[in-house]
């Protein structure tokens, strides 16, 4: 940080600096999933789950205008898909959209203040399975269930995302059963619907592997980052899949803050992750969690 410092800390966000876009192209790299991705970063991870909730059902809007207006039903008032489906036992942060997207009761404070358009699904909690069944004679319904929300929600019509902790953090270090990220993947390819995982806490090798998600052989299209990122700085970093990124190479992506891409912040993460890696910290990290 002070190498960094001694060059330079910041430049507005119409510039770029080595350190940022070292860091962009480091992390779409190490992200499960094609490295074709692009990466907007911020201060915290709630504001990089805001980030990933607009570039959804931006995503979403750009797909559906590209069909055409023949692709839309006459009868829908609203005809773009918005709605983002979470789970109750979670906490994606405490603005407005991060707060409305996360089940656990601290997002009481903002209602009836909510974001429209968000549904909460049952949790993957074995130890207290919502539907009073035992893994794995289960059929891993809390995964079933989102499906079927999809389809009442409107299906790929209404239903832009689904945002999830890969390992629940605030309510309880709750991780799902190893069938449940593969299925949900696929229900969301079935749907066409963006899969965002909030590896806000997980990320960077909490839990032996650089991304939670790594367990469960499972790519999400967009993946949040925070906490642990910048070390000491305020950093956060939004990553979009190709896919995703593609929508905005002809169209704005509307979201912005003051200090995003910060040089010094990006410099520490950079530095954080040669760390982990030169003193083979996720190998201990494993052995710990064993």
């Amino acid at each position: 940080m002070r190498d960094q410092m001694e060059k330079v800390v910041y430049v507005t966000d119409d510039f770029a600096t080595e350190p940022t876009a070292q860091l962009a192209k480091t992390l779409a790299t190490i992200t499960p999933g094609d490295p074709n991705k692009r990466v907007w970063f911020g201060q915290s991870g709630a504001a990089a789950v805001e980030a990933a909730i607009k570039a959804a059902r931006f995503y979403k809007y750009h797909q559906m205008t590209k069909k055409g207006l023949g692709n839309l039903s006459a009868n829908m008032q609203y005809p773009y898909p918005y709605k983002i489906i979470s789970r109750y036992r979670s906490w994606h942060g405490a603005t407005t959209g991060a707060a409305s997207v996360s089940g656990n009761p601290r997002r009481w404070f903002i209602e009836p203040l909510t974001m429209p358009g968000v549904k909460h699904a049952p949790d993957a909690y074995c130890y207290r399975c919502p539907f009073n069944k035992t893994y794995p004679n289960c059929g891993i319904d809390c995964v079933e269930y989102i499906d079927k929300m999809i389809e009442l929600e409107g299906g790929s019509n209404k239903v832009a995302a689904v945002i999830v902790e890969p390992i629940v953090g605030s309510n309880g270090i709750i991780p799902p059963p190893r069938e449940y990220f593969p299925r949900l993947r696929e229900i969301c390819n079935k749907w066409d619907v963006v899969l965002i995982a909030d590896e806000t806490m997980t990320g960077l090798g909490r839990t032996g592997k650089l991304f939670a998600i790594e367990h469960y052989d499972t790519a999400a299209d967009i993946v949040v980052m925070g906490k642990a990122l910048g070390v000491y700085c305020p950093l956060a970093a939004t990553i979009f899949s190709g896919k995703i990124a593609e929508a905005f190479d002809n169209n704005v992506f509307g979201h912005g803050q003051s200090f995003s891409g910060l040089a010094l912040a990006c410099a520490a993460a950079l530095a954080s992750i040669n760390v982990l890696n030169e003193e083979g910290i996720l190998d201990h990290v494993k052995e710990m969690g064993q």
